[in-house]
């Protein structure tokens, strides 16, 4: 695998943090996402390119190994090195690049560089990711995957997490199976808890009242409190996502408000509008 620039992929600098790293996947995976660019086999690789660099300089291990890795490149340069574990033609940079995708943890980088035993390699390999929708981590799912031509059927929990391991063991050989949840297009999971966003007409936040919004659980009634502000954030219990280790508990749903101007006005509405505007332009001057 050759090198790719994480940072340049999702168009930010290397000293970007984790929240500027969250916002620019979040805005690139909604552009690219292949919902909206069905049939379009350029953009599900640059979809699939863009989740592969948030997904390791989103975890901090792997970022951290990403940018030791890098910091090797500047010494060893791009010029094909011996590989310390037999062969050629493969960048000492390129092995170490390739741990960190297939996501070997800190030690076996050091392992890649000096040296390992075959079978501690083998015990980190990852042998399959597996790919679900959000929905499907809330509510549980169940896969048939293919392994070395034995077919394995999994039973996924409620509350699995993005980036979770799963050992299968069958014929005592024993499999290692990488959960990777796709971005959904409307919330955004952190922990046991989701966040959203709701576009609320002005007068609506003016007055508050009972609005329904879309959850994992399906359509829920919420209140606006009066006079509720634009970047307002309401917290909802117990709409988040399930405890992996318990379904019966689940964390809570997030809700920034962004106001939202009616599209169409009636003379007399927009006449109150202009003299409401004009009366607040007076009193804050």
């Amino acid at each position: 695998m050759s090198f790719k620039d994480y940072y340049a992929i999702l168009g930010i600098p290397k000293s970007a943090n984790a929240e500027e790293i969250k916002l620019a996947y979040r805005k690139l995976a909604l552009q690219y996402h292949p919902d909206k660019n069905i049939g379009n086999k350029e953009i599900e690789e640059k979809f699939k390119e863009i989740t592969e660099a948030y997904n390791i300089l989103s975890d901090p291990k792997k970022k951290r190994d990403y940018d030791l890795a890098r910091l090797l490149n500047w010494q060893f340069g791009s010029n094909p090195q011996p590989n310390p574990n037999g062969g050629s033609g493969t960048t000492v940079f390129e092995s170490i690049f390739d741990s960190i995708v297939s996501g070997k943890v800190f030690s076996d980088i050091y392992e890649t560089i000096f040296g390992s035993e075959e079978s501690a390699k083998e015990n980190n390999k990852i042998d399959q990711t597996l790919q679900i929708l959000l929905d499907e981590a809330y509510t549980g799912t169940e896969r048939i995957i293919t392994l070395q031509k034995m077919a394995l059927k999994l039973k996924l929990k409620p509350g699995i997490a993005n980036g979770q391991i799963l050992r299968i063991t069958k014929e005592k050989q024993t499999y290692r199976v990488a959960i990777e949840i796709q971005p959904h297009e409307q919330f955004e999971r952190r922990e046991n808890d989701l966040y959203t966003t709701l576009n609320l007409n002005i007068a609506k936040a003016w007055a508050g009242g009972k609005v329904e919004i879309d959850t994992l659980q399906g359509k829920k009634e919420i209140t606006i409190p009066a006079q509720t502000q634009g970047g307002k954030k309401l917290r909802i219990k117990g709409l988040g996502m399930p405890f992996y280790q318990d379904s019966n508990k689940f964390g809570d749903l997030y809700v920034t408000i962004q106001l939202q101007f009616p599209e169409k006005i009636t003379t007399e509405e927009k006449e109150l509008l202009d003299q409401f505007a004009k009366q607040q332009l007076i009193t804050h001057e």
